[in-house]
């Protein structure tokens, strides 16, 4: 019972006491008696001190006997009202429950479900990092031989530079020796050009001294 059933469960208990006490009065002032009341036959029977049914009781088969005057009938039908009451709040809060468990249900298969999608991303995200971790290192090792190999091909090309290097510098100082006896030898060409064209002039001289008639002896005396 809510106690918004409660407070008027009371309100009218209060007002069915007044009133039941206002009409059992004159009929306890006065030996009147009270109404007859039809049975179940059909037939009238009238109630007397030791007949009274009350509300609250029932019969052997669960079946509760009508009241018999206002004040049990405001009292019942405020029972009833309460009962009502309580049963529409039961079934409201069966209700509630009932929706609140597929929700439940609902968000715990959504939490699960996003946990399960999350741990299967997690997982594709770990198997591509050892993925690319093993390409990295692939790459690592291919790009180190790749260096070594560049080293060896450039010590390689740095000791034939070298070795170029060495032949140019002799064919530049076998350049400078040839230069150097070239200019001896055309020095001394000269020189015997000179000599060549001496003797021709003295050759010239002796031929004409020892052919000409009027100087044939002083060209022996000189001689």
């Amino acid at each position: 019972m809510t106690w918004d059933g409660g407070l008027k469960a009371r309100t009218v208990a209060k007002h069915t006491k007044g009133a039941k006490s206002k009409l059992l009065t004159p009929a306890l002032g006065s030996n009147a008696k009270e109404p007859p009341i039809a049975t179940a036959g059909g037939s009238l029977k009238e109630k007397g001190p030791k007949s009274t049914i009350l509300p609250e009781e029932e019969t052997a088969t669960n079946i509760t006997v009508p009241p018999t005057n206002a004040a049990a009938v405001v009292s019942s039908r405020s029972r009833i009202l309460n009962t009502t009451r309580e049963n529409r709040a039961t079934n409201t809060l069966l209700s509630t429950s009932t929706l609140q468990n597929p929700l439940i249900t609902m968000n715990t298969e959504g939490t699960t479900n996003i946990t399960a999608t999350m741990e299967e991303l997690m997982g594709q995200i770990l198997v591509e990092l050892r993925a690319i971790k093993v390409s990295q290192e692939e790459t690592r090792r291919e790009t180190k031989e790749q260096l070594n190999q560049l080293n060896t091909h450039l010590t390689l090309l740095s000791t034939r530079v070298s070795q170029v290097e060495q032949r140019v510098s002799d064919l530049e100082d076998t350049n400078n020796q040839v230069e150097t006896t070239t200019s001896r030898v055309q020095f001394e060409l000269e020189y015997l050009q000179n000599k060549l064209d001496e003797m021709e002039n003295r050759s010239q001289r002796s031929n004409l001294r020892f052919v000409g008639a009027y100087r044939r002896r002083w060209k022996l005396a000189h001689l």
